[in-house]
């Protein structure tokens, strides 16, 4: 009996790096930076696992080879398609730019997943957030040609946490970033906007002159974000 062979590889990329890579089956993987995933290619399924970061998936259709991406117990499905999954925090993201996906997660009692399921299928243009705590929130609406746009170093936020955003800067910071705990009404207020991914310092600013924050720069070392204090 031959056995059915198994390719397994590794890939990641440096801070401020993003990289193509191109699978045996056709597939396409863009790393964003500081970002990791394990891809596993067998007879019968397709897997890969977002270690960290982000990555853009366009993906070959093969429809007795589902193609499926695991972020933590987040689960994406597809048989071909092209779609966005990032990790920023505490938070998940994915977004649809061509055809249709299947998000699984497991629904969650405290930190204690259970064994339900939440399931929702994205087409292209939609778009959903999922945590531990909360599960995969309601789908809504994105510009698909916007999905990935990090790949030509825009990164695009629609209302997100500091947290986020901060997660993404040290993905692309040489500079270590580091986020204090936030009094709730700062913590709660959201960014928009599109920044450069290799001009972190200019991001950092621009949020500033959003959010009451203040950027701490006296270690050169690190740079800390703190809530500003009270008159």
């Amino acid at each position: 009996i031959t056995a059915t062979p198994v390719s397994i590889a590794t890939y990641d990329t440096d801070v401020g790096e993003i990289r193509t890579i191109t699978l045996s089956d056709g597939s396409e993987i863009t790393l964003g930076a500081a970002s990791a995933v394990s891809v596993t290619l067998a007879a019968q399924r397709r897997s890969v696992t977002l270690d960290r970061g982000e990555a853009f998936f366009a993906v070959s259709s093969d429809p007795s080879r589902p193609f499926a991406v695991q972020v933590d117990q987040l689960t994406v499905t597809v048989v071909g398609t092209a779609f966005d999954v990032r990790r920023s925090a505490d938070v998940l993201r994915v977004a649809v730019a061509e055809g249709v996906v299947d998000v699984s997660q497991p629904f969650a009692i405290g930190d204690r997943a259970t064994d339900i399921n939440d399931n929702k299928r994205l087409r292209k243009g939609e778009t959903v957030t999922a945590t531990v705590h909360d599960g995969i929130s309601a789908i809504s609406a994105i510009n698909p040609a916007t999905v990935g746009n990090w790949r030509d170093g825009r990164l695009q936020y629609d209302g997100v946490s500091l947290a986020e955003v901060v997660a993404d800067a040290n993905r692309y910071s040489k500079i270590p970033i580091q986020l204090e705990p936030l009094p709730p009404e700062v913590e709660g207020r959201l960014v928009r906007g599109v920044y450069r991914g290799n001009d972190v310092e200019n991001l950092l600013l621009s949020v500033a002159e959003l959010l009451p924050i203040t950027i701490d720069r006296s270690d050169p070392g690190l740079i800390v974000i703190r809530s500003e204090p009270a008159d």
